[in-house]
């Protein structure tokens, strides 16, 4: 992207002991995790506007709450959406729901999968 060939430009730094080797190698470690609350998110060595990862982290989460605080949904994309609605569930149970899914390796994916298979039955077809 236009913002690592050129850091200084788009106002981008690494924190001391790191370049783009170092993070592209704790990034490919895979222990980088944004599921994780905020707190045991990792540093990942760089810096924007003179603000620190937690500071831009802090900053994105408190306008992340703002806007989720007007009924404004966040995170959920076109298909998840369609598929919470052929769920009969709300866009954010839904969302909840994945997350469940992805944490606990799936195991609870055969209650969604029935859900989705009740209520298809439901579904107006024109």
């Amino acid at each position: 992207s236009l913002w690592w060939e050129d850091m200084d430009k788009y106002s981008f730094k690494f924190n001391p002991g790191f370049d783009k080797n170092k993070y592209l190698l704790k990034m490919l470690d895979g222990t980088y995790d944004t599921l994780l609350p905020k707190e045991l998110i990792l540093d990942v060595g760089y810096g924007l506007n003179n603000k620190s990862f937690t500071e831009i982290f802090t900053q994105t989460d408190w306008f992340a709450k703002n806007i989720l605080s007007q009924d404004i949904l966040l995170n959920i994309d076109d298909s998840a959406f369609m598929l919470s609605l052929m769920a009969h569930t709300t866009p954010q149970n839904f969302n909840q729901k994945m997350l469940i899914n992805l944490i606990d390796g799936g195991r609870s994916l055969k209650n969604l999968v029935n859900d989705f298979n009740i209520n298809a039955i439901k579904l107006p077809y024109s």
